[in-house]
Order: structure tokens, then C-alpha cells, then sequence
């Protein structure tokens, strides 16, 4: 999509890259709501930006931010999926990009921290670590189906 920006067409070909999920969850700033839309060139800026952080550290940001505002990881990709299909069906870049709500669903896979989870003879008793099962469940973003090998 970031090829494509500043033309009214898709690019011919992309190139898939593996990324890790954010390293921290997303908190939006207090004190804010977010906006339903925003102008085509700050979602442009947003989104070579967010190339420019995918290729630097091979990874989804924390948070995308367009200007002071900013959208989770899945919002985001949720409404650049939208754009993307509105430039494919009518050619033009909308002139506001209305936010879409996205819904990560892989954490449901990653169990939730409780001293049960922990019941190992090597941990003292009542042991938690709600910190580790975070990031375990960042790490979510990142699973694969499994592709049988012929």
C-alpha cells in the first residue's frame, strides 16, 4: 500500500513480509476519544510511517499514531484493509478515512495468568506472572497455520 500512496491504484505486486507483534499492549492516551476518520494525508503520513517501522524493526509499532491521535495495531490494519478495498472498487483515495474497529482474536489461545498455571515443584507456592502470560499473548499475533509439507 505505501507504493501506491501518492498514485490512485494498488500496486501491481506486494511483498509479504513476516512481522512479530507489538511489543507492549495498546493503551490510547487518556483523556482522549477516538476520532472516527481522519484526512487521506494523515492517514497517508500514518501509513508510511508504519512501513518505515515494519522494515526498520521487523515488528507491528505499539500504537500508530496520526499526529497527536493514535489507533491500536488492529484498528489500524482493519481500516487500511477498508481503504484498500475502496481504492480497488472505485480508483480514488477517499478524501476521510473512517476508523474501523478491529477485534484481535488469536489471544483467546493464550491462557489467562492464575496460580494454577504455575503449579510446578519449582515455584513456590501462589507463584504468578502476569507480565510473562502479557506477553504471551503479544507474541499471538504472530501465529502461523500449520502447512503440510509434501
Amino acid at each position: 500500500m505505501n507504493a501506491g500512496l501518492d498514485k490512485n491504484e494498488l500496486p501491481a505486486a506486494v511483498k509479504l513480509m513476516t512481522l512479530y507483534g507489538p511489543a507492549r499492549t495498546f493503551n490510547p492516551p487518556a483523556g482522549r476519544a477516538r476520532q472516527a476518520s481522519f484526512t487521506w494525508p494523515a492517514f497517508a503520513e500514518a501509513v508510511r510511517n508504519t512501513a518505515a517501522f515494519y522494515r526498520t524493526h521487523n515488528q507491528m509499532p505499539d500504537a500508530i499514531w496520526l499526529g497527536v491521535d493514535s489507533l491500536s495495531p488492529q484498528d489500524y490494519l482493519v481500516t487500511l484493509a477498508a481503504v484498500i478495498e475502496e481504492l480497488g472498487a472505485t480508483g480514488k483515495k477517499p478524501e476521510q478515512v473512517k476508523v474501523r474497529a478491529g477485534r484481535f482474536t488469536t489471544d483467546q489461545y493464550v491462557a489467562e495468568d492464575s496460580t494454577r498455571l504455575w503449579d510446578w515443584v519449582i515455584l513456590p507456592e501462589g507463584f504468578q506472572a502476569p507480565k510473562i502470560m502479557e506477553l504471551a499473548r503479544l507474541q499471538a499475533w504472530t501465529l502461523k497455520p500449520a502447512l503440510l509439507q509434501k
